[in-house]
């Protein structure tokens, strides 16, 4: 997703409208994370997350408000 924590305005005004949406689609609704493990960034918990049964990451990426990410170097191509 876009990031919040950044110097470009463009992304992170994108990152906000992310988060909202997210918000949004989880707000009062059972969350269950599983395959949850650490991150590769200090204190980040990764793993796959479901809303009723819905998984968060699919909504995220259909929606376009995320990417798909290998691990590698991210693209900070958002805003082109």
């Amino acid at each position: 997703a876009p990031e919040i924590h950044t110097r470009s305005v463009c992304e992170k005004r994108m990152g906000y409208e992310s988060k909202r949406a997210l918000q949004t689609f989880v707000a009062g609704r059972q969350i269950e994370v599983k395959n949850a493990k650490l991150g590769k960034y200090a204190g980040r918990v990764v793993g796959d997350v479901y809303v009723d049964g819905k998984s968060v990451a699919d909504y995220m990426l259909r929606s376009g408000y995320a990417r798909k990410y290998d691990g590698g170097k991210r693209n900070h191509n958002w805003c082109k």
